[in-house]
């Protein structure tokens, strides 16, 4: 690069006819440094880049000597490899580096830029999500939040990239960022007006294609918009049943989602879309209302479902690595396929199920611990972990 640019330099200033100390006066900088890049044995600093490109009115890339075909080629690589690390690998802080490394060689890429951000935010989501309750209701803590390490930068680049790009992907992946930001550090009425700029559920683009597109093609994306909402299904019933306080309706609202997972994926392949998570927090409820039989089944439950949890997502990666899709296979989804950006970076659930039955300072299952059946539990999971 050294050699590239340092022969750029020289044929441009010759191309215009001024000498190295015309120049070097120009920049600010010696007619030694213009000598040793010229020749060679020195490079500018990355700062001077962009005033020696104005200077001679030439892009970074010509200075480069950098072909755009070429350099796209590279930029999507960067991408890929952050994709393939984030699918992999659940430590956001080494992304963060990556992409820096990524910028100081690409500045100002709004590929990267958004990659930088979202890096950002999830390390900083890594150090803890804080909440408190108030009269009831549930809350972020926002000092807490505002304590941790990342959101500023990441809010800069994400306020950044909706002021300036054209990319529609890119400025919604921005909102979402920020709508998440903004919430938990208080900012409500930026929240809701991110929210508000968002897609509603009704509109939203797996919808859209289901409602307008016909034939086979169709078919799939009536799928894949099932898919889409059943999550939002589990996570919004449970809440809002807690919500009312009643213990039948918080217990009733959990069982219908199990039993909506079971009837959509009714062969047991649940690609993604695993049921530990939802039987984890039906034991929770469970141990709150003192039913300790129900509860220590369900983490029984939610174990079984880690283990082919863990099965499938390695499944899933050897697919994608020989460039074959992971279908799923269920009647009423049989045309749809796990997509490797599913894959979240995790640690073997089965691990987690133990972690948390074995943790001395978790309150998840502290009630459980006197239990007759929770040590031959423990000890159960422990084995086939």
């Amino acid at each position: 690069m050294t050699l590239q640019i340092g022969a750029k330099i020289k044929a441009l200033r010759k191309r215009d006819d001024i000498t190295q100390e015309q120049f070097a006066e120009k920049l600010g900088v010696t007619g030694q440094a213009i000598s040793k890049w010229e020749s060679g044995a020195g490079c500018p600093d990355i700062g001077m880049i962009l005033p020696i490109a104005n200077f001679f009115n030439v892009t970074i890339d010509y200075l480069f000597d950098r072909d755009v075909s070429e350099k796209q080629k590279k930029i999507e690589e960067l991408c890929n490899e952050y994709n393939s690390h984030k699918r992999n690998t659940d430590l956001p802080q080494e992304r963060v580096t990556m992409m820096r490394r990524a910028l100081a060689e690409f500045p100002g890429e709004e590929k990267l830029l958004c990659r930088l951000g979202e890096s950002l935010f999830e390390n900083w989501q890594e150090q803890g999500i804080a909440r408190e309750w108030v009269d009831g209701a549930d809350y972020w803590d926002y000092k807490q939040f505002k304590s941790h390490e990342g959101w500023e930068e990441a809010t800069e680049i994400m306020e950044g990239l909706l002021g300036s790009s054209t990319d529609d992907t890119i400025r919604q992946w921005a909102r979402v960022t920020l709508a998440v930001i903004y919430a938990q550090t208080g900012q409500t009425e930026k929240a809701m007006d991110m929210a508000r700029k968002r897609d509603p559920l009704s509109v939203c683009r797996e919808v859209l294609l289901a409602q307008t597109i016909d034939g086979n093609d169709g078919r799939r994306y009536k799928q894949e918009a099932l898919l889409a909402s059943i999550g939002l299904v589990a996570n919004y019933l449970p809440n809002c049943a807690c919500e009312t306080g009643d213990t039948e309706t918080i217990i009733k609202a959990y069982e219908m989602v199990l039993e909506l997972y079971k009837f959509i994926f009714s062969d047991g392949n649940y690609g993604t879309h695993t049921l530990w998570w939802q039987y984890r927090h039906y034991a929770v409820s469970l141990t709150a209302f003192k039913m300790y039989d129900k509860a220590i089944e369900a983490i029984e439950n939610a174990f079984e479902h880690a283990k082919l949890f863990d099965r499938t997502i390695a499944q899933i990666k050897a697919s994608t690595e020989k460039g074959q899709p992971y279908k799923y296979t269920a009647p009423m989804i049989n045309m749809a396929e796990a997509t490797p950006d599913e894959i979240i970076a995790v640690p073997p659930m089965a691990q987690v199920i133990l972690d948390d039955l074995t943790s001395e300072t978790s309150y998840v299952y502290q009630q459980l611990h006197t239990y007759p059946r929770y040590a031959a539990l423990v000890e159960m999971v422990r084995k086939s972990t």
